[in-house]
C-alpha cells in the first residue's frame, strides 16, 4: 500500500472555530432575503458546501433570490467579527508544524472564495504553511464531486491514495472518498458521526491536534 505523503484540510470548522459564525450568517441572510427560518441542524449539514450549493440545497429560488441570499451572506460576514475573531482550534498550529517537519505536503480545499480563503489564512497566520490551496473558483462541482481534492493532489504532485483529507462536514468526507483519498472526519462541529460515516469517513479524530498520531499509525500499517 502507498505511504501517506500529503494532507488536505478544510478550514472552517476544521482548522478554525468559525462554524457558529457561518451558521449565524447564513440563517440571518436567508431570513432577510427569502423569509425562511432554517433550523441549525440543516445548516450544520451544509457546512463544506459552496454558497451556490447552499442556497440550492435550501430550496431558495428563483436565481435572483439566490443571488440576493449569497450577497447578503457575504455582507454579513464582512460586517461581522469573522475576519477579526476567527481562532484556530487548540493544538492545530503545533499539529500542522509536526506534519510539515515530517515531510508531509499540506494543502487547503475550501468551499469559500479565493478572497475569503486568503484573508482567513492571513488572519490565522497560516499563509506560509500550505503548499497549495483550492477554492470554490478553482474547480466546478463542489467538494462532493471530488474534483477539488483531485486538483489539490495534482498541485501537490501526489496520488489520491497517498493523501489524507481532513474535514468536519459530510461534503469533505464524500468528496475525499470519491477522489480516492483517505477521509478523516474531525468531530468538533457537531455534525453527527453517523452522517459522516455514511458520507464516506474512514477515520475519526476529535480535532486536528490528533492527526499526526493517526498518520503515524497509518504509516506503520502501510509499511
Amino acid at each position: 500500500m502507498p505511504l501517506i505523503r500529503a494532507a488536505i484540510f478544510d478550514i472552517d470548522g476544521t482548522l478554525a472555530d468559525t462554524t457558529p459564525m457561518l451558521i449565524g450568517a447564513w440563517a440571518l441572510a436567508v431570513r432577510r432575503t427569502a423569509g425562511i427560518s432554517v433550523p441549525r441542524r440543516s445548516l450544520v449539514r451544509l457546512m463544506g458546501y459552496s454558497a451556490e450549493e447552499t442556497v440550492a440545497e435550501l430550496g431558495i429560488g428563483p436565481p435572483a433570490l439566490r443571488a440576493a441570499a449569497k450577497e447578503e451572506f457575504a455582507r454579513i460576514l464582512e460586517e461581522s467579527s469573522y475576519f477579526r475573531e476567527a481562532r484556530l482550534f487548540p493544538g492545530t498550529r503545533r499539529a500542522l508544524g509536526l506534519l510539515k517537519r515530517s515531510g508531509i505536503r499540506l494543502a487547503i480545499v475550501s468551499a469559500g472564495t479565493r478572497e475569503k480563503v486568503d484573508r482567513l489564512l492571513s488572519h490565522l497566520r497560516l499563509g506560509g504553511i500550505f503548499d497549495a490551496t483550492v477554492s470554490s473558483e478553482d474547480c466546478p462541482g463542489g467538494k462532493v464531486s471530488g474534483r477539488p481534492f483531485w486538483l489539490a493532489c495534482r498541485r501537490l504532485d501526489v496520488k489520491p491514495g497517498e493523501t489524507v483529507c481532513i474535514g468536519d462536514g459530510t461534503a469533505d468526507a464524500a468528496g475525499a472518498r470519491k477522489a480516492g483519498c483517505v477521509a478523516v472526519a474531525v468531530l468538533v462541529s457537531r455534525a453527527p458521526r453517523r452522517s459522516l460515516a455514511e458520507a464516506g469517513a474512514d477515520y475519526f479524530v476529535r480535532d486536528v491536534s490528533a492527526l499526526p498520531a493517526l498518520i503515524r499509525r497509518l504509516l506503520r500499517k502501510r509499511r
